[in-house]
């Protein structure tokens, strides 16, 4: 297996499953609807739906360079 083929899998796992590092992101959200991700639990923190577009948006960037693009134009399509 390439790196980026071993790199790209592992992102896929950390959403999907089985994840090296715990349950993913997915097998997290399970029983999570709208409602509840964009609840504010905690004054000041971040809430379940921030948290995810934040993952989104930084696996996606993480693509971006595995598949050849340079990490400042991946960003700024963020």
């Amino acid at each position: 297996m390439s790196e980026v083929r071993r790199i790209a899998n592992q992102l896929e796992r950390s959403q999907r499953g089985p994840a090296w590092h715990g349950p993913a992101a997915g097998e997290l959200l399970t029983g999570v609807d709208a409602e509840l991700a964009e609840r504010r639990l905690l004054p000041g923190a971040h809430n379940i739906w921030e948290l995810l577009l934040h993952i989104t948006a930084w696996q996606s960037a993480a693509l971006q360079v595995v598949e050849g693009s340079k990490l400042k134009a991946a960003a700024q399509a963020l």
